[in-house]
Order: C-alpha cells, then sequence, then structure tokens
C-alpha cells in the first residue's frame, strides 16, 4: 500500500526483500542502486533515488566479546525539483543518520535535507563510514593478543602447551568476520560510484544554476569512496595478518615436531595431529556440505519469488 501510493519502483521490492528474518548471514551480501531522472512536457524534473548501504554500529548484546556488527539500511527518494516535494522512505536507518534528520526537523532547517534531491543523500554520506575504523581496530587487537600467545609460547609445568584449538577457532572466527566485513565495504563502494555516475548524468541535463551543489555532493562522494578504500586495505592488512598466523598456531600447537639429524631437519606428525584431522576433517566437510545445501536452498526460495512476482505483474 505505502509503494504503491508512493509510487516506488518494482525493483525497489528485491531491496526490501533483505530486511526480512532470515537463517544465517544470506543479506550480508546483498546490495542494490536505482537513479532516473524524467522531464514532463514542461522540463519539470522529477529524480527517483534508492539504494542499499551497509554500516557498522554498536549492537549492545551483553556478554560478547565484539561489540560490534555490520548493518545496513535502505533509502528510496521521489524528488520534484519544482516544487522541491520529496517522498522518502528510510529503512533501518543509522542512529546518527536519524539524529541529523530529527534535528533538521526540530531546529526548522528541513531545507538543508529536502532543498535538493542531493541533500538527504549527502547527510548519509557524512555519517556512513563511521565506527569502520574502530570495528577493525577491534579485529586487529584480538589477533595481535592471539600472535604474543604464539609468539611466547612454551611448555609449562604440566607439559601442555599454551596454545590450544581454541586459538584456531578464534582466528577462523575473526578471518570471516574480516571477510565479511571486506564485503560489505565493497558493495558500498560500487554503489558509491554508481551515485556518482548518476549524479554526473543529472548535472548534465539538469540547470546550471545548481552547478555548486552538483560539486559540493560530487566532493562528499568523492572523500566517502576515499575512506572506505583506506578501510579496505586496513582491512585486507589484518585479514593477512590472521591467515598467516592460522598457520603459525597451527604448527605451535605441537602437532608437528622439527628434529634434526646429521645437519638434516625431519618433520614428525604426533599422534595428536592424526586425532585431530580425523576429527576436523569430516567436521569441515559436514560444514562445507550444509553451507551448500543452504545456498542452494535460499536460490531456490528466491527463484519462487521471482516468479511469483513476474505471474503478479502479468495480472
Amino acid at each position: 500500500m505505502i509503494l504503491s501510493r508512493l509510487q516506488v519502483y518494482p525493483a525497489f521490492v528485491n531491496i526490501l526483500t533483505s530486511f526480512g528474518a532470515e537463517d544465517g548471514p544470506y543479506t550480508d551480501g546483498r546490495s542494490g542502486f536505482h537513479g532516473d531522472m524524467v522531464k514532463d512536457e514542461t522540463g519539470i524534473s522529477t529524480f527517483e533515488t534508492a539504494y542499499m548501504l551497509k554500516y557498522v554500529e554498536c549492537h549492545g548484546r551483553p556478554g560478547t566479546t565484539n561489540p560490534w556488527s555490520v548493518r545496513q539500511m535502505a533509502v528510496y527518494q521521489n524528488f520534484n525539483d519544482s516544487t522541491k516535494l520529496s517522498s522518502c522512505l528510510l529503512i533501518q536507518t543509522s542512529v546518527r543518520a536519524q539524529k541529523g534528520i530529527s534535528e533538521a526537523v526540530q531546529d526548522g532547517d528541513t531545507a538543508r535535507i529536502f532543498d535538493h534531491w542531493s541533500c538527504l543523500h549527502e547527510l548519509y554520506l557524512g555519517t556512513l563510514s563511521d565506527n569502520w575504523a574502530a570495528y577493525i581496530k577491534c579485529l586487529d587487537v584480538k589477533i595481535a593478543d592471539i600472535n604474543l600467545s604464539v609468539r611466547f609460547t612454551k611448555l609449562g609445568a604440566d607439559g601442555l602447551n599454551r596454545v590450544t584449538f581454541k586459538h584456531l577457532q578464534q582466528l577462523s572466527e575473526y578471518s570471516d568476520l574480516l571477510i565479511r566485513l571486506l564485503h560489505a565495504l565493497q558493495l558500498n563502494l560500487e554503489v558509491l560510484e554508481l551515485l556518482s555516475a548518476e549524479t554526473t548524468r543529472r548535472q548534465a541535463g539538469g540547470k546550471r544554476d545548481l552547478a555548486k551543489q552538483y560539486q559540493d555532493f560530487q566532493a562528499a562522494l568523492k572523500t566517502c569512496i576515499t575512506e572506505h578504500t583506506f578501510l579496505k586495505h586496513h582491512a585486507s592488512l589484518v585479514h593477512d595478518s590472521a591467515e598467516r598466523l592460522t598457520v603459525v598456531t597451527f604448527l605451535s600447537m605441537g602437532f608437528i615436531r622439527v628434529k634434526s639429524s646429521a645437519g638434516v631437519l625431519h618433520l614428525e606428525a604426533t599422534v595428536d595431529m592424526w586425532i585431530y584431522l580425523a576429527i576436523a576433517a569430516p567436521l569441515t566437510l559436514v560444514t562445507l556440505l550444509g553451507w551448500l545445501l543452504w545456498v542452494r536452498r535460499r536460490e531456490n526460495l528466491e527463484a519462487r519469488e521471482q516468479q511469483h512476482k513476474q505471474k503478479f505483474k502479468d495480472v
């Protein structure tokens, strides 16, 4: 009903489905962008903009060692360049963006948001890079703590090594979080590049007296793209460190012994290593098969949803 009243373009439904209840991290890999500019017979332009972006916020859940989570927000805007009327649909907006919109409304300065189609999006861009660096640093610190345990490990009085399988589990978890973080940053970069290209197209077909507005918005886009590029590079370095440390941690667990005989190094696998492989290999295989089945199930559900939507359109 709301979508029909706002005359939202049909493809926006695909973005909306990303905000439903999910039984896994499926929505991490989804994004979208749509931009259009239509002129009527009198030359009045109407701008339609929609996209999904990822952001980082503190989740506030007690009892967790990682206080951050990657979330997503969606924006739909239909803006009339003559009347300055803007129809908007804002979904799961970040706390800081909500605060910026609320302050503008309370201060009676709504022109700061609705004077031009780009004003609302510029407000979003100003908050998009928040907390990413803190999240990356949080994971970097946790990986560095494991690195210290590995580098200064030694046998205790009971003959047991301080490096355990738990360290491998933690490294695997942090590595997975970094992969998802990198993918989220890449999705944001793609959406920002598309928004920049759409802005260039609108500027070419728009009013010349708005050149300054477009220049400022492109500058904000460029700043956000640069910040995301640096964040992605930093996260890549941390992820590479975690991958290297995983190998070192495995060797530090005492599964492989290095012996020297007549100037020749010999590697000897302990009985514990074969026990570890006998347990870990089947579990890994089961996990991969379960993941593949889950992905296939989601693809089938999406295919049925698309068929249902097509039938609905045909009707």
